[in-house]
């Protein structure tokens, strides 16, 4: 019967682990064992660094407190540990972020709105692909909203929109594309009431 708490959801890598903690169960301290045990669980501790890196909180959880039953004095679990820890607090500011960014709150309140939570995930990890991916949703929703003021002739609250889009990352694509939109806007709305003005100089209405 697997020990409680040191069950591994690898069926080998569990066979392995019920086999060495039952042995050791039998001869405390032998150093073939000992062994043994420790490079398996250096195996499962890389095994799961590799899912903090895919934002894999569960199944990296699961791993790491397997291993804390097992040797919590195993070299690197600590840090591996810590950095769980924070994939979880980057993992609550993004469902905030993403909260938020679903109710149109992008800027405001300053310290709940959308960018607010994005930005404090990427400073617990300036690495973090899905921070980074939260910024580029932020900057999309934001420049489609710029887009519709300008096609309501709203230019100046668009203007405004956009500026702000642009402050959101340093990737301006997205801006870009959309200033180039803006000034199409611009020009079919001039050649419209350059239409307007000539009909009616054209009805004698000066």
């Amino acid at each position: 019967e697997d020990n409680v708490g040191f069950v591994l959801p690898d069926e080998e890598q569990n066979r392995e682990l019920q086999r060495l903690s039952s042995g050791l169960a039998q001869t405390p301290g032998n150093v073939q064992l000992l062994r043994q045990l420790n490079t398996l669980l250096l195996d499962v501790l890389e095994q799961a660094n590799r899912l903090i890196d895919l934002g894999s909180s569960q199944q990296a959880g699961q791993l790491l407190s397997v291993i804390q039953s097992v040797d919590p004095g195993l070299a690197g679990l600590g840090s591996a540990r810590s950095r769980l820890l924070t994939l979880n607090e980057v993992d609550e500011l993004l469902s905030a972020g993403n909260a938020a960014l679903e109710s149109g709150r992008f800027l405001e309140p300053a310290d709940s709105g959308a960018l607010y939570f994005c930005n404090e995930a990427c400073g617990r990890d300036p690495r973090s692909l899905p921070a980074q991916q939260g910024l580029g949703r932020i900057q999309e929703a934001m420049v489609k909203l710029a887009l519709e003021y300008a096609s309501d002739l709203d230019f100046e609250t668009a203007d405004t929109w956009l500026h702000e889009a642009s402050a959101v990352r340093e990737d301006q694509q997205v801006v870009e594309a959309a200033r180039v939109e803006m000034e199409s806007f611009k020009r079919a709305y001039a050649d419209e009431l350059e239409l307007k003005a000539i009909g009616s100089m054209d009805a004698g209405h000066y």
